[in-house]
């Protein structure tokens, strides 16, 4: 027909073409190679650093140690995971201070152990430490701006932190917390450490409670550098079964040092009285 063109067969067109060329054998990925560690910066600019270290020492030791106990509580934030405070209680009136070993506290000192004032409390939870912190908090750490500003100053004051301190953790689950965002360096350089138990009804069995506190004693075990340990026991009545069961994993457990037992009993069945008519320390003295 007219106006149509008639296409042309090439063969040589249409078959596939063959190439001798091989295949290039697949990529292997590249292997990034590990970055150098960064050096400390010696930081010569600075006059805090041309000071000789034992003043440093002096500096560092006003900063890093802390006047009184310090809280740590776990708050389990996006952010922020523990948050601590300074005890608003002086050393000479911390009951878990002044007790001696195997005490059983009245009711008026066990509301004082709970420190409940020191630490800022959540508005719809009253039991929880909020998480979020005020502008005023924020400019009163110094300690943290300190170990942000400059890595020679970590370094040489981290362990100040740690060894010099006395730590207390109100809420048992803080510390079975704290091995999972805290080298085990970090964990033997702590010293001195408070510790209370949860409430647990022997009576009940709650079993369960008691599973968990075996947990909190067994990362009690990784502070293989305490010289001294605090442990608040809280049974329900504070029955002998309820001691008995509360300190056996204290008992078994491997640490660094023989653990020094309170106990805070939540009630009571029957009232006590004591020689001052309230107060557990009319004891020590008679």
């Amino acid at each position: 027909m007219a106006g149509k063109r008639k296409r042309s067969s090439n063969k040589a067109h249409d078959a596939p073409s063959r190439s001798t060329h091989t295949p290039r054998p697949p990529r292997p990925p590249r292997q990034t190679p590990p970055k150098p560690l960064v050096d400390i910066y010696p930081q010569s600019q600075s006059l805090l650093f041309r000071l000789p270290r034992e003043l440093r020492d002096i500096i560092y030791a006003d900063i890093f140690t802390a006047p009184r106990t310090i809280h740590v509580a776990y708050v389990g934030g996006a952010k922020r995971r523990f948050r601590s405070f300074l005890c608003r209680s002086p050393s000479e009136e911390q009951v878990e201070r002044i007790r001696p070993a195997g005490a059983e506290l009245c009711h008026s000192c066990t509301l004082r152990i709970l420190h409940y004032d020191c630490s800022p409390r959540d508005k719809r939870d009253g039991t929880r430490v909020r998480a979020t912190t005020t502008r005023e908090e924020r400019q009163r750490a110094r300690v943290g701006s300190m170990l942000r500003c400059c890595r020679r100053v970590y370094d040489e004051t981290i362990e100040t932190l740690y060894t010099s301190n006395e730590f207390y953790f109100e809420n048992p689950r803080s510390l079975l917390e704290l091995p999972r965002s805290t080298p085990q360096i970090r964990l033997s350089s702590f010293r001195h450490l408070y510790l209370q138990s949860p409430v647990w009804d022997g009576e009940r069995g709650d079993e369960e409670i008691l599973r968990r506190w075996g947990k909190v004693v067994r990362a009690l075990e990784k502070m293989d550098g305490l010289q001294t340990l605090r442990v608040i026991l809280r049974p329900l009545f504070g029955l002998t079964d309820e001691r008995e069961r509360l300190a056996k994993p204290l008992v078994e457990a491997r640490l660094a040092v023989e653990p020094r037992i309170l106990f805070a009993p939540f009630a009571r069945m029957t009232p006590v009285v004591w020689a001052d008519g309230g107060c557990c320390r009319a004891a020590l003295s008679g």
